[in-house]
């Protein structure tokens, strides 16, 4: 395995996992990968917060399949088959550039040329050699099944040697002999890989060493003879090889299918499931197998028992979110809400700015910046006192919390209103260019035994031109405390976003690094590792959630009982908002996704998110989150006529474009009635009147009957004015029914306004599982033929469908 790069700073490993030091070597690097969320095109799957990964390693042992990801920040996760500890990655690993696992074992180089195992103890492979010194690669083979679990690790030295240890003879192992010791004399070398009965080492020339027992009926070329390689992989009995010209290469057991050959290939990983990255960024499974779902952004492959794995790119096509207002705030569902009573004021359509409150902090309370510069309040208990002052203007940010409101102005003087001694200004406070306002409601007991006394204790969080914070709160007897403990750090500099809960606040530092402090603090972040919270460029929290957004747009959210998973998603966010029961992500072109509630995206644009308990509020683009009277393709009416279709039949329906448009989006209206859970979406080019070329793809295993479901495309698709085209629909096939439940179906709603000579189309194959026509393995096949492939509906009049796509 080839070194990969920094991506993290170095510290302790836990007890139990074996560690060799490599202080003395000169550090390590890996290429310049983008950080992309993992898929796969099998049942290992990989967690859904695993949105940040640079490389992967995955095993060849069917029925106990796991794989190991490396992170951009130099941590590791592992999923699947944890028999051995194989994926139980020690606690504090951090620093790592490089990662292999089979046979029950795991190894990771770090920056410093160390190495770490763990796994099983019992052929010796977590027994890392005092002596190791700094390797610069490492690999780990062997078999793992129901009643074996054998492995040998190799490691590259710096001095180009290469080292072998494991194999030792245990209860689950007989012993890996004197075939796996590695050559006498053997230098040169610049990566090792190693499988079930054959270690590959790569050599600076591109000429390759094999040994081990090897096969006794191999298909293809022997490693031995290859010539002018790039980089080698060998898993299980199988071995592949990439060279100079992008040509790959096999040896190994294959049977029928023979030994794989392809051109056009970057990379290419072992397995019975060989995984060959292209040029182009796609992935090819060889022979002949599924390959992971997305566009041709692939970075990073492994191969398998039964699937592949990829490192999927963030998307680059799309365009940047819209910039801030004006635009109409909109209430949209919450976590169990929506609160009602937290509908905006009629005729604020031009806000730019919005901060919201929670009941913790005396009820529901919204404020909005309009683009003149003044503040709008509204929400379920909101009081006189919350009203802004008369004259107030040239406004631009403002922040709610208990009891009180901070207004912003342009010069970067604040503006504060409300009760209580919070809304004092500290002497000196200077120019500002970011607030926040939180706070809490504390109960004092009645000491004569009648109802408690509720006491408001507002407190506020400034930042200042300088990159300093100051903080202020109310002083009476009650919330003095609570104001002194949220006193910033005295030596808090280089502040660059900051916010506030109710007893606790968290900033973000220009280094990247995370900040927190208050009595809440704590409890609120126990377990919260900020090591991993890098390179983190604004903040959000609201008493139970914490969001950082990191400068390549990947999100860390904490919640109260841990890390929220965040994910998948397509590309990087730009903004976020944190609330008591969800986090708020706003991605590129505005999307609006809820993670850690169940409502999923949104379906309008947005500029602008803000929420408490049981709602959310949000800025919409350019006046309206509904759908476009006029999308650049489909219909959006909606009708009470019903389309059904089983699942596995994938239904077309014909429209001529509107305008010429790129869309990057697709929105088709799911009747109550439906019983599939997944939807594949595509946009098909016309060909004589039938389905033609596919232009782009969408999914979602998570159909919300009853309402606008919106996917986003693997790629935009510019459609031109004069055009037709075709917008496809289909549950994929989930297997024959066993007459226990019924099938699942797809039932869209029509549209109004059917124009004639456009029936709907069906797929002649009743079984699909994906789109016809989706991405062939052959880059020369052309696809399937239209005439064939589709037929006309049972009701030809079934078109068009409620069903559009947009920008």
């Amino acid at each position: 395995m080839l070194a990969l790069a920094l991506c993290g700073a170095l510290s302790p490993v836990a007890p139990g996992a074996a560690v060799a030091d490599g202080s003395d070597a000169t550090p390590l690097t890996r290429p310049d990968v983008t950080p992309g969320r993992v898929v796969t095109s099998g049942a290992l799957t990989p967690p859904t917060d695993l949105v940040d990964a640079v490389a992967l390693a995955s095993t060849d042992a069917p029925g106990h399949d796991s794989a190991l990801a490396l992170r951009a920040d130099g941590t590791v996760v592992g999923w699947g088959d944890d028999g051995h500890g194989q994926t139980s990655v020690p606690d504090g690993l951090t620093g790592v550039v490089a990662v292999d696992t089979a046979g029950g074992s795991s190894l990771a180089v770090r920056s410093d040329g160390g190495v770490v195992a763990w796994g099983d103890p019992g052929s010796g492979v977590t027994a890392v050699p005092d002596d190791l010194g700094p390797v610069t690669a490492v690999a780990v083979g062997g078999r793992l099944t129901d009643d074996t679990a054998c492995s040998v690790a190799y490691a590259v030295r710096a001095d180009t040697t290469v080292v072998r240890w494991g194999g030792a003879a245990s209860a689950t192992c007989p012993g890996l002999g004197d075939e796996y010791d590695v050559p006498e004399g053997l230098a040169g070398i610049r990566a090792v890989s190693a499988g079930d009965t054959v270690v590959l080492a790569l050599r600076d020339d591109g000429t390759v060493v094999r040994w081990g027992p090897g096969l006794a009926a191999a298909d293809g070329v022997d490693p031995a003879t290859w010539q002018d390689m790039t980089s080698v992989s060998a898993k299980g009995e199988h071995a592949v090889g990439v060279d100079a010209s992008g040509r790959l290469v096999g040896w190994g057991v294959w049977g029928e299918a023979g030994a794989p050959t392809l051109e056009g290939v970057r990379a290419a990983s072992a397995g019975r499931q060989v995984a060959a990255l292209r040029d182009d960024g796609s992935v090819a499974c060889l022979p002949g197998c599924a390959t992971p779902p997305g566009a041709p952004r692939f970075q990073a492959v492994s191969g398998g028992s039964d699937q592949v794995l990829a490192v999927l790119a963030p998307r680059s096509d799309l365009p940047p979110a819209p910039s801030a207002g004006p635009g109409p705030v909109q209430l949209l569902p919450g976590y169990v809400g929506p609160d009602y009573a937290m509908n905006p004021p009629a005729g604020l359509r031009d806000a730019v700015e919005l901060d919201a409150t929670s009941f913790a902090a005396g009820g529901n309370t919204a404020m909005a910046v309009r683009s003149d510069g003044t503040v709008v309040g509204w929400g379920s208990r909101y009081p006189v006192r919350l009203q802004p002052p008369a004259g107030l203007s040239d406004v631009v940010d403002v922040g709610v919390g208990a009891g009180f409101a901070l207004a912003l102005r342009a010069d970067g003087s604040l503006v504060p209103w409300g009760s209580g001694s919070v809304t004092t200004l500290p002497p000196d406070l200077g120019p500002v260019v970011a607030v926040d306002a939180g706070g809490t409601q504390k109960a004092v007991r009645d000491p004569d035994g009648g109802p408690p006394t509720v006491t408001t204790c507002g407190v506020a969080l400034a930042l200042r031109a300088d990159g300093t914070v100051r903080t202020w709160g109310s002083t009476g007897a009650t919330c003095r405390a609570l104001t002194e403990a949220m006193a910033a750090p005295a030596d808090l500099t280089d502040v660059v976003s900051v916010s506030i809960g109710d007893e606790y606040a968290v900033v973000a530092r220009a280094d990247g690094s995370v900040v927190g402090w208050g009595p809440s603090w704590r409890s609120y972040s126990t377990g919260l590792a900020l090591e991993r919270w890098e390179s983190v460029t604004s903040v959000s929290t609201d008493r139970a959630r914490i969001i950082g957004v990191r400068a390549d747009g990947t999100v860390r959210l904490w919640g109260v009982t841990g890390e929220v998973p965040v994910g998948p998603l397509d590309a990087p966010v730009v903004a976020a908002s944190a609330a008591q029961t969800s986090g708020f992500l706003l991605g590129p072109y505005g999307r609006l996704v809820l993670s850690g509630g169940p409502t999923g995206e949104q379906q309008g644009r947005y500029t602008a998110v803000a929420g408490g308990d049981n709602y959310t509020l949000a800025i919409a683009v350019g006046g309206s989150a509904a759908a476009p009277a006029v999308p650049p393709l489909g219909a959006t009416t909606v009708t009470t006529r019903r389309i059904g279709m089983a699942a596995g039949v994938a239904t077309a329906f014909r429209y001529p474009a509107n305008r010429a448009d790129p869309v990057w989006r697709a929105r088709v209206f799911v009747d109550r009635s439906t019983t599939a859970r997944g939807l594949r979406v595509g946009i098909y080019a016309d060909d004589d009147g039938r389905p033609g070329a596919l232009l782009s793809t969408a999914s979602t295993d998570s159909v919300v009957p009853g309402a606008w479901n919106t996917v986003l495309l693997d790629r935009g698709v510019t459609v031109q004015a004069a055009g037709s085209y075709w917008l496809v629909a289909l549950a994929p096939y989930a297997g024959a029914d066993d007459g226990s439940t019924a099938a699942p179906r797809l039932v869209l709603r029509g549209a109004d306004g059917a124009p004639p000579g456009t029936p709907s189309l069906v797929s002649a194959d009743r079984t699909l599982t994906g789109l016809p026509g989706a991405a062939p393995t052959d880059p020369d096949d052309p696809g399937a033929d239209p005439a064939t492939t589709w037929r006309e509906g049972r009701t030809p009049d079934s078109g068009p469908a409620s069903f559009f796509a947009l920008t």
